[in-house]
C-alpha cells in the first residue's frame, strides 16, 4: 500500500501527521486570533481551528480554551474557542459550556466579546449553558473592574445584564443599576486622571 506523504504548509516533506487534539492546542498557542501569519490567512487559522474543534471531545476544546487564558494568557483565541463548545456541546447536562465560561472570562468586557464573536456569522439565540455561564461571570467582577472596563463596545456591559439578567449582592446593586441606566463613573484610573489634568508624578505615585 502506498503511503500518502505528510507534508508542511509550504509542501516540505514532514515526519508525520500530528494528532488533532496536539494540533489544535499549538494552532491555539503560536497564533493571534483572525491575524495574517507568514504560512496562513487569519480567517483560514479561526477555520482551521473550529475545524479541529470537531475533531476531539468537548472536554479537550474546554481544557485547551482555558489553559490558552490562564496559562498562555491570550484572550480572543479562549473566547473563540468557547463559542466552538456552545455550538458542538449544545444540549450537554454537565455545565461545561457553562463552567468553561466562567473560568475563561476574566475581565468584563469579554462577556460583550465573548457574545460578538457568537453572533459573528448571524446572530442566534443564547443558550440556557451560555446565559448561566455569562451569569456566573458577571458575579465576579467588582466596582472597579466593572467601571475600567465598561467600554463602547459592539455588545456592551449593559446588553450583556440585559440578555442574561444576573443577580447582584446587595453590595453591588448600585453599580448594577448605574450599568443599566448608564451611569457608571470611570474607574479611578493613571489615565482618568491625567485625561482630568492631574499631575503626572502624584497621580502615578498615587
Amino acid at each position: 500500500i502506498e503511503r500518502v506523504p505528510v507534508v508542511t504548509h509550504e509542501g516540505g516533506r514532514a515526519d508525520a501527521h500530528m494528532k488533532p487534539a496536539i494540533e489544535l492546542e499549538r494552532a491555539v498557542a503560536t497564533c493571534l486570533l483572525w491575524e495574517n501569519t507568514f504560512y496562513e490567512k487569519g480567517s483560514d487559522i479561526a477555520a482551521r481551528i473550529a475545524a479541529l474543534c470537531r475533531q476531539v471531545p468537548v472536554e479537550q476544546v474546554a481544557a485547551v480554551a482555558i489553559k490558552a487564558r490562564n496559562e498562555y494568557k491570550l484572550r480572543h483565541v479562549p473566547l473563540f474557542l468557547c463559542v466552538q463548545l456552545a455550538t458542538i456541546g449544545a444540549g450537554r447536562a454537565d455545565g461545561l459550556v457553562r463552567k468553561t465560561l466562567e473560568a475563561v472570562i476574566q475581565r468584563p468586557d469579554e462577556m460583550g466579546e465573548f457574545i460578538a464573536q457568537y453572533w459573528r456569522d448571524k446572530k442566534r439565540p443564547l443558550s440556557a449553558q451560555i446565559k448561566k455561564g455569562l451569569r456566573s461571570a458577571f458575579g465576579k467582577f467588582s466596582e472597579y473592574q466593572f467601571s475600567k472596563w465598561n467600554r463602547d463596545a459592539a455588545i456592551k456591559l449593559r446588553d450583556v445584564m440585559f440578555l442574561v439578567s444576573p443577580k447582584p449582592t446587595k453590595e453591588l446593586e448600585k453599580v448594577y443599576k448605574a450599568i443599566a441606566e448608564r451611569t457608571l463613573s470611570p474607574a479611578d484610573t493613571w489615565e482618568v486622571a491625567l485625561s482630568a489634568g492631574s499631575d503626572k508624578k502624584e497621580a502615578w505615585e498615587r
